[in-house]
């Protein structure tokens, strides 16, 4: 399986590198590949991924320190709503090329925007009155913290998803992903942004993105830190993904948005060895390489463009060979 993931990943890696212009460039702005640099630096493509992050430097680059989408026609939600994931992308990156510089500057403003509640503002500006704070932004801005070994603030974040996770009323039946600063849970929102605020167990095709984000930042604070409540929670998120009596909710290992469940299972299976984690990874990673295409992505979904799908991709299938590879050493490390 794992050498299976390898090559898929490297796959998409081609795939993406054939889009690349003379000057860096992968389309027309930040919104259409700020997923590559990332997996083309795990991929070995380190030329690529500098020559691209230069180019998004050059032209986006902002004074405060973030990276700001161009024409809002592949991603136009991250313009407000979870601005800040398009820069942790962009700030692990950076670090996995080590071009500190970018890095600290990009970490910075991710940092900057931290709340003491451990929380991240999910919108840039006001919505309905407030700035809610939601799931995905705390896994991956408390990511950019822990790669950048600012462990106190991303065990910040690790609290805020364990209250977050504390304050669901309904975990049978509805994940809610969002609270206020206060901490109150949003469980009111616009029909058509119920895609930003909710997972309704009882549709398909639901975001589960975010739990499986979840698992995977709280399996690595607990590998970092060896304190058991981040690992007793990344499973509780696992566990909160599942309907009731254990049923498997229709999109939740194979569907588009079930890449971050293959990610966050395969960081459950280092953390813990249990290979029911290590099932429900290969079972993602079969349903990303049945549905790869033969040109190396895969097929359009919603507003990704291919080739921010295809280093998403192309990112998981390299994280869970590496979390599937590396408990098979287990016995000669240093985990806990």
């Amino acid at each position: 399986m794992v050498s299976d993931l390898i090559t898929a990943a490297n796959k998409a890696a081609d795939a993406i590198i054939r889009e690349q212009k003379p000057d860096g460039s992968i389309g027309p702005d930040v919104s259409y590949s700020y997923k590559a640099v990332w997996p083309l630096a795990l991929a070995g493509r380190v030329v690529e991924a500098t020559r691209l992050l230069d180019w998004f430097c050059a032209e986006f680059f902002k004074p405060a320190g973030d990276f700001r989408c161009g024409d809002e026609i592949y991603a136009p939600n991250q313009v407000n709503w979870r601005f800040l994931y398009p820069n942790a992308w962009l700030a692990i990156g950076a670090l996995h090329l080590e071009r500190l510089d970018v890095a600290a500057r990009v970490g910075g403003f991710i940092e900057r925007h931290q709340a003491e509640n451990g929380g991240f503002p999910a919108a840039r500006e006001i919505i309905a009155g407030d700035v809610p704070q939601d799931m995905l932004s705390a896994c991956i801005g408390g990511l950019v913290l822990l790669y950048q070994g600012k462990c106190e603030k991303a065990l910040r974040a690790g609290q805020f998803l364990i209250h977050l996770y504390e304050a669901q009323p309904d975990p049978a039946n509805r994940i809610y992903l969002n609270l206020t600063p206060s901490g109150r849970l949003l469980t009111e929102y616009p029909r058509e942004r119920m895609y930003m605020y909710v997972i309704d167990k009882q549709l398909p095709e639901q975001p589960y993105f975010a739990p499986g984000a979840a698992m995977a930042f709280l399996s690595k604070l607990f590998l970092m830190s060896g304190r058991n409540e981040f690992l007793a929670y990344a499973e509780k998120y696992y566990q909160l993904a599942l309907s009731p009596q254990s049923d498997i909710p229709l999109g939740l290992f194979d569907y588009p948005t079930s890449g971050k469940i293959g990610w966050g299972a395969a960081n459950l299976y280092w953390a813990t060895g249990n290979t029911a984690y290590r099932d429900v990874a290969e079972r993602v990673g079969r349903y990303l390489l049945k549905t790869q295409l033969e040109d190396g992505r895969w097929p359009r979904f919603r507003d990704n463009s291919d080739t921010n799908l295809a280093a998403e991709f192309c990112a998981w299938l390299i994280e869970m060979a590496k979390a599937l590879t590396r408990h098979s050493l287990r016995a000669a490390s240093c985990v806990r």
